[in-house]
């Protein structure tokens, strides 16, 4: 019977060696490779993302720059639209006379507000239509 055990284990130690030479060593390489070049590609698309930083920055520097000076014309022309300078000489009885009414009402309108507008009527029922 020893000799039987002998000879299986013999035979199983060369059929795990002959099992293991199809998981070679050529194989485990074209795997290891692929894993390589699976990585490459993940770290090329960080990289073109890291590389597109500095534009999208810029844009937005560009775009707030824009945005302040728009900003500052609108605030520098609303002060200067709504700014009154007086001068003290130039509120003669003369020179106010001479000078045209704001809002000229037009010939023929009444010259306070109406509370109805214009079309709209009140009934005997007292409710507007």
């Amino acid at each position: 019977m020893k000799l039987f055990r002998k000879i299986a284990m013999a035979i199983t130690v060369l059929a795990a060696t002959s099992g293991l030479t199809s998981c070679n060593y050529n194989s485990l390489v074209e795997k290891q490779q692929g894993v390589e070049e699976a990585w490459a590609q993940v770290e090329n698309q960080y990289q073109r993302r890291a590389d597109l930083i500095p534009n999208l920055v810029n844009t937005v520097k560009g775009y707030s720059t824009h945005e302040e000076e728009t900003l500052t014309k609108v605030v520098e022309a609303r002060a200067k639209a709504t700014s009154i300078t007086l001068d003290a000489k130039d509120l003669t009885e003369e020179n106010l006379a001479r000078r045209p009414a704001r809002h000229p009402q037009p010939a023929g309108r009444a010259q306070e507000p109406s509370a109805f507008p214009q079309g709209r009527h009140r009934p005997p029922g007292g409710s507007l239509i």
